[in-house]
């Protein structure tokens, strides 16, 4: 609220919006216009206009002097009588009015701003915490799919190896080329499983061969006998090698020569 009792230069304050003419002002005081307008003229450095008088234009073009209460208050240190005194005493009970009013709307007016920024807190403070809420299931959400997104790139990485591992894995089996070639000759891809059986069954001969070779006294006669065996399979490989190098490079040199012998 501004302060009641400053005397602005740059805006008018009146409490209350209410002005008087001089004609109401000269008749409550018991006096002429006249007169009122003398002593408006003779302490014109204490009757201050836009404080204790504005000027505005009435219903016929001409500008006219309205008093403010202050203004009326004023003129009565200048003016002496009854009337005056009675006029003066009015005004200054409706300004203390005017003016209990304005502390009154200002401490109801600072009473809701209050208010106001009180809940603004609150709401503020519920914001930041649904906002903190929501970032931490955000992140839990992130970090689960971070987990998703590795356990797939695991699955992605398991099955390109499992294609390039099994070279069948791309055909259409269901060409002749790679179906049986008689009854007493398997497949290509059947062949290819027998040479994955074989590949194990030697890698596990090489383990068991290198462990019993640690014991020459003890394990000697089985070590020859796995030796046997491996030599047995190292020519099973060997055949499977051969239609190996036919089904992919249509290589028929090593099985014919398997043929002949």
């Amino acid at each position: 609220m501004k302060d009641l009792f400053t005397q602005p230069t740059a805006q008018v304050e009146i409490l209350d919006f209410q002005t008087f003419t001089t004609d109401y002002v000269a008749t409550r005081y018991g006096t002429s216009t006249a007169n009122v307008r003398i002593h408006k003229k003779l302490h014109a450095d204490e009757i201050v206009e836009n404080i204790h008088f504005i000027t505005e234009m009435n219903k016929f073009g001409t500008n006219e002097v309205k008093w403010t209460l202050r203004g009326i208050i004023k003129l009565g240190m200048f003016i002496r009588s009854k009337e005056a005194k009675n006029f003066r005493l009015w005004a200054e009970q409706e300004l203390e009015k005017s003016i209990n009013a304005e502390l009154e709307n200002a401490r109801l007016t600072r009473e809701r701003n209050l208010a106001l920024v009180n809940k603004i807190s609150a709401l503020e403070a519920t914001a930041i915490q649904d906002k903190k809420h929501h970032q931490n299931q955000i992140n839990g959400y992130l970090g689960k799919l971070a987990v998703v997104n590795k356990v797939n790139e695991a699955l992605k990485a398991e099955l390109l190896m499992a294609k390039k591992n099994y070279p069948f894995a791309e055909l259409d089996l269901s060409d002749p080329k790679y179906q049986p070639f008689s009854a007493g000759r398997p497949s290509y891809k059947e062949l290819w499983g027998q040479n994955i059986s074989i590949k194990a069954h030697n890698n596990a001969l090489k383990v068991a061969l290198k462990m019993f070779q640690d014991d020459k006294d003890k394990n000697k006669q089985i070590a020859l006998n796995l030796a046997k065996i491996q030599q047995e399979l190292e020519k099973s490989y060997t055949a499977i090698g051969a239609v190996m190098a036919y089904c992919y490079d249509n290589d028929r040199f090593f099985i014919e020569r398997k043929d002949n012998q």
